[in-house]
Parts: C-alpha cells; sequence; structure tokens
C-alpha cells in the first residue's frame, strides 16, 4: 500500500510538473518558433517556415496558432491551430495533437518518405485550403479543399486534380477501430465505410493510387457512391454507383470507348490479392440512349496485369448482346456490323478473356431471343452457347423457334420442336449442325450437315417426315427447291404425307444441290402417302396411295404405280426433271380405264360442254400412253400421246355407236395421220370410219364417212319422209383454242335415198342430189349453211335468221326472219301444208319474199307464171305482188296482213276463157265459153295462211259476157246467179226447149256483190241473153248452200214462143199472141208488158219458187223492188 501512495505521488508531481512546464512553453511558444520550424522541416515539409506563432490556454487543452510560409517564394500558406492533448503528451512525453483547424491552408506535402508518419489529430478541420500532395510518385492537388475530421469519419469536399483528371469530391468516409494514420500508411487492417460524391473525369490511375486495380476510365461523372472496404486486404466490401448527371458518361476499358452511358445504378463488392482482383456486381444499371441495360449478380475477376477477366451475370438483357459483341470487336469483326439482337435475355453469363493473347471463353444461356444474323431472322431462340477461342457450340431447346429470310425462304419457317446442337469454328469457316429433332405440325428433320464456308463445302445426311407435303416449298430453301418446282407441288397437291424421307448432299456449297458436275452428288429419296393431286383448275384431283419423290443431283423425279384415277388404273405415273436449273417438266403415265373417266377428268381441261348425266349410256375403255414434256416457256409444251380405244360406245334414242376401236396418236403437239391410223365402228349398225389429224398447233380435222341406213336412225322425222341408204362423208374442224370457231360439214349424193319431201326437195332412190351442210360460229351467232342441188340457205340459229337461195345469186341474210329468193319451176303449197302439221304460221318468218314460180299450185288452183313479192316491215307483212298469168287469165294482188290482226286482199282477175281456167281449176261448172272480169276486195281475221272463204268479208264486182250455163245445178252456176233454168221451167211449166236444151245462153251476167261471213248480198245482178233477162236482188249463203231472194224474169216473147206459157196454157198463149198484135197497135213491145216475179228460198239443192206475180206494171215493180 505504501507503494500505491508513492506511485501515486510521483504521478501527480509529474502531472503538476508537466502541465506547468506545458503551459510555460505554450505561454512561451513565440521564443520556440525555431525548434517548430525545425520540427515542421524535418517531419512535414521543408519549404515551410513559421511567419507568426503564438500559444494560448483554454481549459485543459493548450492551442498554437501559426502561420506558415514557403520558403522559395515567401508565399503565405495560411493559418493553422493547432490544440494539445494535455494527457496524451504528458503519458507519451511527446506532443499529441487533439484537433487541428487549417484555413486557407497551401501548402504541398510528400507523403513518400517515411519522416511524414507523425500521428494526426483525433480531429481537424481544414477550410478553404489548396494542398498538393504526392504519394508514391503520383502527384495530387486539392483545390479549395474541406475537411472535416475526427477518428470515427473525415468529410471531404474538394477540387482534385490528378495526371490531366479533374473531378469534384465531397462525402464521408466512416472509420472502424482503426486511427486514420493506419489508413494513410496501411500499417494494419482497417475497414471503412462512407459516401462520396463524385464529379467530373476519372482514369484508372487514380484507382491503382488507391490501391484498385481496374482498367475502367470514366468522363463525365456525376456520381453518388457508397463504399465499404477493407484496407488490409484490398477488398470493396460493398459499393454503389448511382451516376444522375442527364449527361453522358463515357466508359473506357483500355481505351475502348463502351459507350455514352447516364442513370448508371453500380452495387458490388470488391477484392483484391496480388495476383488478382474479384469484383461483385449485384447490380447495374444505365440508360444507353433510350435503351435500358441491366446486369445481375455478375462476378468478375482480372490478373494484376490486366492479362485475364472473368465475368459472370446471372441475367442480362439480351440487347446488351450488341453492347458485348461492339466492345470486343477484334473477336467480332466478321459478325459484329452483320449481327443485331432485338429481344430476349442472356443468363448464366460465364467470360473468360486473355487481354494479352486475345483469347475469349464465354458461355452463357439465351432465352426467346430474337435476332438479326445477315438476311436471316430469328425469334424466339432459346440456347445454350460455349465460346472457346475459336470455337462455338450452341444447343438449340427453342420450342417456338420462327426463322425467317425474304432471300432464302419463301416465308416464316415456325418450329415447335428444335433440338439441335451447332458447332463453329470461326477461323477455319465451319459450321456442323446434328439436328436431334427439327420440326413442327407438319413436318421433321433428324440428320447432321457440315459446312465449310472457307473451301465452299457442304455435306448434308438428314431424314424427313411430314404431315403435309404442301408445307414443303415453305420449308426447304429457295436455292434447293426452285420456283417451278413449289409453284408445282403448292398448285397440284391439296393433301399428302413424307414418309421416312432421305436428303443426302455433298459437294461444292456454291453449286449445291444440282450439281452437274463432278463438284458434288446429291441425293433425295422421299416415299409419299395419302396424296390428293390437283395438276390444275382444269383437271379434277386424283388420290394416290402411295407414291416416290427421288432427286439425284441435278434429276428430280415423281413415281407412283397401280394407283387409281375413279375406276380407272394408272399402271405408271412418272414426272421428271432432268435439269432443275432449267426446270423442264417430263410427265410420262399409261392409264387405262372407262372412257367416261377420260371424259369427266378431262371434259372441263378441254371444255367439253358435258353433263356427267349424259355418259350414263357411254361404255369402252380407253387406254392412254401420255409423254408430255413442260418447258420453262409455258408457251412451248410439247405433247405425245397415243389413246387406244376399245369397244367404245355410246346411245342416245337417236344415234347407237358401237364396236369402236383405234388409236389416236399426238406428237410434238399434233395428231399425226397415216393409213392405217384411224377409228372403226358402228353408227345404228351402219360401219363408220373416222380419221384424225392436226391442220395446225390448235386445230384438228375430225373426219371420215359411213353408209348410213336411214331406218336404222331412230328419228321420227327422218323415218317418214327418208328411206333408203346413203353414203355420208363428214368433216369436223375443231378449234382448241376457241371452241367458237369450230367447222362442221357433212355431205352426201344421196345415191339410194328416197326423200318424201314437197316436190322441191323430193328425191328419188337412184337420183343424185348433192347436199352440203355446214355448222360454224361467226360473231357469237350459231349458223348453218345448207346446199341442196341448186337450192342455198344460210341460216342465223341464235336468232332464228337467214335465206334461201332457188337458182339465185341473191345472199342477203337479214337482222331477223328470213328472205326467200329465186325461181322454182313447180311448188305445190298442198304438200307444205300436208308437212306443216302442227299449222305454223310461216308467215312470221318472213322478211323478205321475191319467187318467180313457173307453176303454183293451192288446192285443185293451178297458177302459172307467178310471181310473189312479200316484205315484212314493222307490224305488217305487205304483199306487194302476187300475179299468175297465162294464155287465159291474167291475175294481179295485193294486200297487207297487220300482225296479230286483219289480212286484207285487192285482187283483180281477166280471163278470154272462163271455162278453161274454171277447167284447169278443177272447179264443178256448167258454163262454156265465156269471158270473165272479176275485182274483189276482201279481208279476214288472221294471217294470209288462215284464209277461209267461209269467214270474209269484202266486196266483189263481177262481169261476165258471151257464154252459156249448160247445167245449172253445179255449184258454180247456182253461186254465180240463182239461175236454176231446169227447176224454174218445171216448176212455171214453162217450155224454153227451142232456145234452152243447150244451155242458158247470155250476153252479160254483171253484178255487184256484198260478202259479209258466208253470204253473197247483191241488189244489181243482171243477166241478159236471147231468151231471157233476169234481175236477182237477195242473198245467197254459200257454207250453208241457201238462197233468200227475189227474181224478176222478162222472157224475149218476141223471140221466144214458148214465153206464152208465162201466161198459162193454151189459152193464154192465144191471149198473149192476142196482146202482142194489142201491143204492136199501140206501138209497143210485148216483152216490155209480160214479167214474172217469183222468190226463191230454201236450199240449193231443192229450192222453193213460188210465183208472187204475174200481171204487173214492171216499173211500178222494179221502183218497189230497189224501194
Amino acid at each position: 500500500m505504501k507503494y500505491f501512495y508513492t506511485i501515486f505521488f510521483i504521478i501527480v508531481t509529474y502531472l503538476a510538473v508537466g502541465s506547468s512546464a506545458i503551459r510555460y512553453f505554450v505561454y512561451d511558444i513565440e521564443s520556440h518558433a525555431s525548434k517548430v520550424s525545425n520540427y515542421i522541416e524535418n517531419n512535414i515539409e521543408k519549404n515551410i517556415k513559421i511567419s507568426s506563432l503564438k500559444g494560448y490556454w483554454q481549459g485543459l487543452n493548450p492551442k498554437i496558432s501559426f502561420n506558415a510560409s514557403k520558403v522559395s517564394d515567401n508565399k503565405d500558406l495560411g493559418q493553422i491551430i493547432v490544440q494539445l492533448n494535455i494527457f496524451q503528451t504528458l503519458s507519451t512525453f511527446q506532443p499529441v495533437i487533439k484537433y487541428i483547424f487549417v484555413d486557407g491552408l497551401n501548402m504541398s506535402l510528400n507523403f513518400s518518405d517515411s519522416k511524414n508518419a507523425f500521428s494526426l489529430p483525433g480531429t481537424m478541420i481544414i477550410r478553404n485550403s489548396n494542398i498538393k500532395m504526392e504519394y508514391e510518385k503520383n502527384k495530387y492537388e486539392f483545390s479549395n479543399l474541406n475537411v472535416d475530421y475526427n477518428k470515427s469519419f473525415i468529410g471531404i469536399k474538394s477540387n482534385v486534380s490528378f495526371k490531366k483528371n479533374k473531378f469534384s469530391l465531397n462525402g464521408i468516409i466512416n472509420i472502424t477501430n482503426k486511427n486514420i494514420k493506419d489508413f494513410v500508411y496501411n500499417k494494419d487492417d482497417i475497414s471503412l465505410s462512407g459516401n462520396l460524391h463524385i464529379q467530373g473525369s476519372v482514369s484508372n490511375n487514380i484507382f491503382k493510387a488507391l490501391k484498385i486495380e481496374t482498367p475502367l476510365v470514366f468522363n463525365n461523372l456525376d456520381v453518388d457512391s457508397y463504399h465499404q472496404f477493407e484496407i488490409s486486404k484490398s477488398r470493396i466490401l460493398k459499393y454503389k454507383i448511382n451516376h444522375k448527371n442527364t449527361n453522358n458518361v463515357d466508359i473506357f476499358i483500355k481505351d475502348n470507348n463502351i459507350n455514352k452511358l447516364n442513370n448508371l445504378i453500380l452495387d458490388g463488392s470488391y477484392s483484391n490479392t496480388a495476383t488478382k482482383s474479384i469484383y461483385d456486381i449485384d447490380n447495374l444499371k444505365f440508360k444507353n440512349n433510350f435503351d435500358n441495360f441491366t446486369f445481375k449478380n455478375i462476378i468478375l475477376q482480372k490478373t494484376e496485369d490486366l492479362k485475364i477477366l472473368n465475368l459472370y451475370a446471372e441475367k442480362i438483357d439480351v440487347k446488351n448482346f450488341n453492347f458485348l459483341l461492339s466492345k470486343y470487336n477484334s473477336y467480332f469483326t466478321d459478325i459484329r456490323d452483320k449481327f443485331k439482337v432485338t429481344e430476349g435475355s442472356l443468363s448464366d453469363l460465364l467470360i473468360n478473356y486473355n487481354y494479352e493473347h486475345n483469347k475469349l471463353f464465354s458461355s452463357f444461356t439465351l432465352d426467346n431471343v430474337s435476332l438479326d444474323y445477315l438476311e436471316y431472322k430469328l425469334k424466339n431462340l432459346s440456347a445454350k452457347v460455349l465460346f472457346l477461342d475459336n470455337l462455338i457450340t450452341m444447343k438449340l431447346n427453342s420450342d417456338k423457334l420462327e426463322l425467317s429470310s425474304d432471300k432464302i425462304f419463301r416465308g416464316p419457317l415456325n418450329l415447335i420442336n428444335t433440338n439441335v446442337d451447332i458447332k463453329t469454328d470461326l477461323s477455319k469457316g465451319t459450321h456442323f449442325i446434328n439436328i436431334l429433332n427439327l420440326s413442327n405440325k407438319d413436318i421433321s428433320f433428324k440428320g447432321n450437315i457440315l459446312l465449310d464456308l472457307n473451301n465452299d463445302f457442304i455435306h448434308l445426311n438428314t431424314s424427313i417426315n411430314s404431315s403435309n407435303i404442301k408445307s414443303l416449298p415453305s420449308i426447304f430453301p429457295k436455292t434447293i427447291m426452285g420456283e417451278n418446282i413449289s409453284s408445282w407441288i403448292n398448285k397440284s397437291f391439296i393433301r399428302g404425307k413424307v414418309n421416312e424421307g432421305f436428303i443426302f448432299m455433298k459437294g461444292a456449297l456454291s453449286t449445291n444441290p444440282f450439281y452437274h458436275d463432278y463438284s458434288g452428288i446429291s441425293y433425295a429419296n422421299l416415299n409419299l402417302n395419302d396424296l390428293n393431286i390437283k395438276y390444275s383448275l382444269e383437271w379434277p384431283s386424283i388420290k394416290l396411295n402411295n407414291a416416290v419423290v427421288k432427286i439425284k443431283n441435278k434429276n428430280f423425279s415423281f413415281e407412283t404405280t397401280n394407283e387409281k384415277i375413279y375406276s380407272s388404273n394408272i399402271k405408271k405415273l412418272r414426272v421428271s426433271v432432268d435439269d432443275m436449273n432449267d426446270a423442264t417438266l417430263e410427265t410420262k403415265a399409261i392409264i387405262s380405264g372407262p372412257i367416261k373417266d377420260f371424259v369427266i377428268y378431262n371434259k372441263d381441261a378441254f371444255n367439253l360442254k358435258i353433263n356427267p348425266n349424259d355418259l350414263k349410256d357411254v361404255s369402252g375403255n380407253i387406254t392412254s400412253h401420255l409423254d408430255f414434256i413442260f418447258l420453262k416457256s409455258k408457251n412451248s409444251n410439247i405433247y405425245n400421246a397415243s389413246f387406244d380405244l376399245n369397244n367404245a360406245s355410246y346411245k342416245n334414242k337417236y344415234i347407237e355407236i358401237t364396236q369402236v376401236n383405234g388409236s389416236i396418236n399426238l406428237k410434238e403437239n399434233l395428231i399425226t395421220l397415216n393409213e392405217d391410223n384411224y377409228l372403226n365402228g358402228l353408227i345404228n349398225g351402219n360401219k363408220t370410219n373416222v380419221k384424225i389429224k392436226s391442220l395446225s398447233s390448235n386445230k384438228i380435222s375430225i373426219f371420215g364417212s359411213s353408209n348410213i341406213d336411214y331406218s336404222s336412225l331412230n328419228v321420227e322425222f327422218i323415218n317418214q319422209y327418208i328411206k333408203g341408204k346413203s353414203l355420208w362423208n363428214f368433216d369436223f374442224e375443231i378449234n382448241l383454242s376457241n371452241f367458237d370457231n369450230n367447222l362442221y360439214k357433212v355431205s352426201s349424193n344421196l345415191v339410194g335415198s328416197e326423200m318424201n319431201f314437197p316436190y322441191l326437195f323430193t328425191k328419188k332412190n337412184q337420183n343424185t342430189h348433192q347436199l352440203n351442210i355446214s355448222y360454224y360460229k361467226k360473231n357469237n351467232f350459231d349458223m348453218i349453211s345448207l346446199n341442196y342441188d341448186k337450192i342455198v340457205s344460210l341460216i342465223n340459229l341464235t336468232n332464228t335468221s337467214g335465206f334461201i337461195s332457188f337458182n339465185d345469186l341473191r345472199r342477203d341474210i337479214p337482222k331477223q326472219n328470213f328472205n326467200l329468193y329465186g325461181n322454182i319451176e313447180y311448188l305445190d303449197l298442198n304438200e307444205i301444208s300436208k308437212h306443216n302439221k302442227n299449222d305454223i304460221d310461216l308467215t312470221k318468218y318472213i322478211n323478205q319474199v321475191s319467187l318467180k314460180i313457173k307453176q303454183l299450185k293451192k288446192g285443185d288452183f293451178i297458177f302459172n307464171n307467178s310471181v310473189i313479192n312479200l316484205t315484212k316491215k314493222k307490224k305488217s307483212l305487205f304483199l306487194n305482188e302476187f300475179s299468175s298469168v297465162s294464155n287465159s287469165y291474167n291475175l294481179f294482188a295485193t294486200g297487207e296482213h297487220e300482225i296479230n290482226n286483219l289480212s286484207r286482199i285487192d285482187l283483180t282477175l281477166d280471163s278470154t276463157n272462163l271455162q278453161r281456167i274454171l277447167d284447169d281449176w278443177k272447179i264443178d261448172h256448167g258454163i262454156r265459153d265465156g269471158t270473165l272480169s272479176l275485182n274483189s276486195n276482201i279481208q279476214w281475221s288472221g294471217g294470209f295462211h288462215e284464209f277461209n272463204i267461209n269467214n270474209i268479208d269484202g266486196s266483189l264486182n263481177l262481169s261476165l259476157s258471151n257464154g252459156r250455163i249448160k247445167k245449172v245445178g253445179s255449184r258454180a252456176t247456182r253461186l254465180l246467179g240463182l239461175l236454176n233454168f231446169d227447176l224454174l221451167t218445171k216448176r212455171l211449166s214453162l217450155d224454153f226447149d227451142d232456145v234452152t236444151k243447150n244451155g242458158f245462153y247470155f250476153d252479160n251476167i254483171a253484178g255487184d256483190f256484198r260478202i259479209d261471213n258466208g253470204s253473197l248480198y247483191s241488189t244489181n245482178l243482171i243477166t241478159q241473153g236471147p231468151s231471157a233477162q233476169i234481175l236477182v236482188i237477195g242473198s245467197t249463203n254459200y257454207v250453208n248452200e241457201t238462197y233468200d231472194a227475189t227474181v224478176i224474169a222478162t222472157p224475149e216473147v218476141s223471140k221466144t214462143l214458148p214465153a206464152f206459157a208465162l201466161i198459162g196454157g193454151p189459152i193464154a198463149a192465144a191471149a198473149t199472141y192476142a196482146a202482142e198484135k194489142i201491143a204492136k197497135a199501140l206501138g209497143k213491145d210485148i216483152d216490155d208488158l209480160i214479167k214474172v216475179k217469183y222468190s226463191v228460198k230454201g236450199t240449193w239443192n231443192k229450192p222453193k219458187i213460188e210465183v208472187i206475180e204475174k200481171n204487173f206494171d214492171p216499173l211500178k215493180e222494179i221502183k218497189e223492188l230497189f224501194n
């Protein structure tokens, strides 16, 4: 215990003495200025001298204030205030600075010399100072330096210059467990953390001065950062950098400009050893122009000499791939300008880069990446990629990969399953592609491909399966499948599968796949199933069970055997291309089956207007041998073929074709003909030979002959009017490019035919009448031409018009209806009416008629030297002239028929011998001799052909002279004048035998008639003859054959004595004789005094004749009759 007090006393004494000594030293500091100057010169800086020095005591803390200046230029360095820690000074026996305040200090410090190892104060404040510092041969200049320091933190704000780099520094660093001097001299481990704001440019030399090795250089920084260090291990535990300036920051790696960046955020840590540095980047984000970049969990390693760089990133926005390619330009010079990534992400990125030897190792995973490379576009690419020096290994495992190239492919190639390994040697230019599975819903590939770009070499060995053959053109590159083959597949295949296909290729890449020399070999074999092929729109589709496609170098073939088209057998079908570069297509086939199949399959192609139902009566077989060559120029295709018919037959209600056999040969698009090349068969049992030949490239002629027995033809019209057998020739010119230009011709001399037509067309068995018939189209009209002997006709079937010319040169064809021209020897209208069973109004088809007929017959009427001239205008048919002239009469008529209305005729008939024309016309009559003059105007309802004497009306003027009525009982005489004198004399018991026993002579019969519905009306029919004068007033109905008339007869008594009978018997005769004498005495003619008036009614066969009055005043009675 006694020692404790002793020690305590000594300490107290020491403190008292020491503090007194220190107090004395402080107050007397000015006298010790040289010692302070020496201390600064020896421990801090030689070029410093003390200009003023002052000490004072404040509490327990003595302070020293002094001003310093440079020795060299006596420039003021500023004011410095130093506060000593009295307790530490007393305990350590040396001055211990507790606090330093510097204001406007200007000085240079060299910390490279160990003599500068002095104890820093616990607190230091520096204001508005400029300090130049040299440390390990690196010179720093801090201008406008402001520092706040204690043992736990240091706050700095200054402008810094360092080897042409200028930046501002503002921040606080917190020190953990160690003295700041240990941080400066790195005597022991020290940890610190802090926040800094740096603005300006920072070079990697600054990082070196901080013992941080990095190749990075920053320009235009404006960064807030957080750091946590372990100095002894040179390891940055954690850092965070936030670049917030709106200006772009340039980041360089060994003079390579990374990019202009802004909004940079960097979180991570750093450690450093003697051999390498390690950066752990938890989060790196920056914005480059309008693209945002994100790096997660990056590990970056480098050696101290910057020879090796290791980097790892968990996930990177795939756009940074372009960024990486552009920075490692020496490595990716060949592809960087051809490569662009637009979508997706990069994960598990590992990079090992040797700067010195320019060696790169990298691996990463691509997730749903979209990129452009050369002319290729890839979407949804997922793959694992490995870079090793110049080797690239890629394992594709995409499930929705889309590959497209306008230059290579015809459309996007969509792949559902992609399992492909690709190995690329950039130095050698080789690519090895191992296809484990490359497929979509339509097709799948397996195999491998070797591409040697430097040596222009390809080796391909793949298998192919496809559920849709139409997908092949979209999958195969254009260089492998040309446009012609692609177009043929697209147009021709409706459905089909490829089963166990195989493709092999080895040779020059630039000339594949259609090798035509020894530069390579290519081969493909595709087994096709379940095919539905439609070669063109004109042909129906065909279904095939199996077929094979083979490709060998430049040769292509499509083959099938024993298949069906409808009921036909495809014995063999081969489509081939000898040179894929030329794309000339050759088709060879042997097809055998029913003719129905052949017609149905080809009817649209050959524009055959055939309804399939019309083929029900077609039978027989056809075998087609086809050899077609389709050249690259579509207009020069070559067709060779032969068609063998076997027992072909056809039947309808008119014709039966049977046992047709023979061949049709096609050579270079033309049907060839030789003497033995014809078709033979039976037409309704008649032997027929048919030949076919080409007239030009698009026109053929089908010609031949047949001996036709008309009774074998089941045509009612022919069976009724034509008998016998004749040889017929036919020649059909068929225009294959335009069926409207076809010409069909048939002809016969009709020897052996008997034709029971009207006289114009009638023909006896052995007579020769040449008949030529032609059918063709002209201006879309169906035309038929008929030449029969001297009769020429041309008929437009489309609008039912034409002309018929009889021995006439006129050939005018009207727009509508028919023109009839010519001179005819004989025409019997009765025969025409007989053949016109349906009573068709033929006049409605007339446009113009101009005929001269030597003998025309209508009923029993025969008209000689007739002229008929008809013209249709608007709604009327005009009879311009109907005339007939002979030695005994002259007939002329005109008229008009209003269509669907009335017809009228004006007729004049003059005859010098009435008896003769009535005989010629076979009219029953009792007239002898006589002349006739007749004028008539009649009309009726309907056309000219509907004329009926029973229903006409009109007027008639009649004049007969110098004739005799021998038999008044005839229809004609009864009609003429009711002059039934035989019956009349019997009824009246008159006896005119001496003047009428040879008939009734007349000098003149004349009168006017009105015709109305079968009746003739007259008021002035007067007959004058040698035995009597008769006036008839009334009518007769020639339909019912009845009379209703009044007759006034005046006998010629002076000439005919039997006229006494008019008075009645012998007594009357005497009286009459007396009366005649009396009359003469009176100076009058007895004929004027004796007249008889009687009525005639009843039928023509049994008329009732009654005397109305025997004695009367003739003048009076005549007046009464006319009234």
